[in-house]
């Protein structure tokens, strides 16, 4: 009896001194690890050149450089809308048109809207049916049907626009439909010639407003284009390069 506790008094003595040799070996394999990782973190992590400190001039000449490289010019002189619209793609910008209106379109719209289209609005009409950016868009012929019953027919808005403001007079046609309201064509007939103007049109509004625009062409150029890309615009004539050569001839 007393040899049989003997011996199982050492077996499991042995039993316990292999773990403790095993629990040993695990706690410095993990001392080691923890080591490398360390000495790894070290080089991981260690500062890029650019994160390194410099002088203060080197700092500015960094930020003037990338600052030159992102800001585009404040005033961009062009010859036509279709500049624009060159330089608004090469900067990312999504300007959504098209299809033009035909002519045929264009005069069936005038006819049933009572009044003489300015021929800027016209000529929008035919290079592009109507345009957007974002949520902002100019009303005008949606897929070449004059009386489409979608958002961005100037048909459409200005049956919707009558229904929200009873009060609106009849000679004014939403061109861009806002929150509250839309910014309108107005088109008055003194001496049998048409006079044009965009004006804002809120909830409420009769008639008498002031001014947002003298023509459609400046609203179409200072309120959607210049937002679209966030610098004045200038339209200069196509014949500026040869009257500048000509002059220069002449000199």
């Amino acid at each position: 009896m007393v040899t049989e506790t003997y011996l199982f008094i050492r077996f499991s003595g042995l039993v316990l001194l292999v773990v403790i040799l095993f629990l040993i070996l695990i706690i410095n394999k993990s001392r080691r690890q923890a080591k490398q990782d360390l000495s790894d973190s070290e080089i991981l992590y260690k500062p890029y050149p650019t994160e390194q400190s410099v002088q203060n001039h080197n700092i500015q000449q960094q930020i003037s450089t990338t600052s030159e490289i992102e800001t585009y010019p404040d005033v961009i002189i062009v010859k036509s809308i279709s500049d624009v619209l060159e330089i608004a793609k090469e900067r990312g910008k999504e300007i959504i048109y098209g299809p033009p209106a035909s002519n045929k379109s264009i005069q069936v719209l005038e006819s049933n809207l009572g009044f003489p289209l300015p021929v800027d609005y016209k000529d929008f009409l035919a290079n592009y049916g109507n345009m957007a950016y974002r949520d902002f868009a100019i009303e005008g012929i949606l897929e070449d049907d004059p009386f489409s019953d979608w958002r961005g027919s100037i048909w459409f808005s200005t049956k919707a626009l009558r229904e929200n403001i009873p009060t609106l007079p009849n000679n004014c046609f939403p061109i861009a439909v806002h929150e509250d309201g839309a910014w309108c064509l107005e088109i008055s007939i003194k001496n049998d010639s048409p006079r044009y103007r965009v004006i804002n049109c809120e909830y409420g509004y009769s008639g008498g407003g002031e001014s947002v625009a003298s023509n459609f062409t400046e609203y179409f150029v200072e309120w959607f284009l210049e937002q679209a890309l966030d610098s004045k615009i200038e339209i200069k004539p196509a014949n500026t390069d040869k009257e500048i050569s000509q002059n220069n001839d002449i000199i």
